[in-house]
């Protein structure tokens, strides 16, 4: 069986701001916690959840992955990097912009705290986000040169 490191580097967030440890939510669809509640990006990997995912995973269970569609069983998951995946679909409810604005202003926060080399994805349709949003993003320079912003609005 093939080796996954995903869980120990990769970092999903979705539009709810749940935290995910692997590259698409829906292939490991049991959250480590909230962006909200975190106060160091290092934590999201060492948390009693984290951990317990980890482990099942080094162990080749595979318990609560979705392998058939993540590639593990045909290839090796390694990453050089850290992998930070936002996911900003469906924000088309103005109730919703308060708290993505915070959890954005929160994530470049502790962004600028992670001296990690990290690739950071942010992901949305400009059709269903407001305007001050997609000005935030656009407007967001990682402090940290060895982090590569890749912004994917369409």
């Amino acid at each position: 069986m093939n080796i996954c490191q995903v869980p120990h580097r990769a970092l999903t967030i979705d539009f709810d701001g749940n935290c995910f440890i692997c590259h698409h939510a829906k292939w490991l669809p049991m959250p480590v916690g909230r962006i909200e509640n975190i106060t160091d990006l290092r934590n999201v990997w060492s948390s009693p959840i984290a951990r317990m995912l980890q482990q099942d995973i080094e162990l080749k269970r595979f318990t609560w992955c979705a392998t058939k569609h993540c590639g593990i069983l045909k290839e090796q998951q390694q990453l050089a990097h850290y992998q930070i995946t936002v996911m900003l679909n469906g924000l088309a409810e103005d109730s919703e912009l308060n708290c993505t604005i915070d959890r954005l202003n929160k994530l470049f926060y502790l962004l600028d705290q992670f001296t990690e080399s990290c690739i950071i994805k942010i992901i949305g349709t400009t059709s269903t986000l407001d305007p001050t949003i997609v000005s935030l993003i656009n407007n967001y320079t990682p402090t940290n040169p060895r982090q590569i912003l890749n912004i994917q609005l369409t």
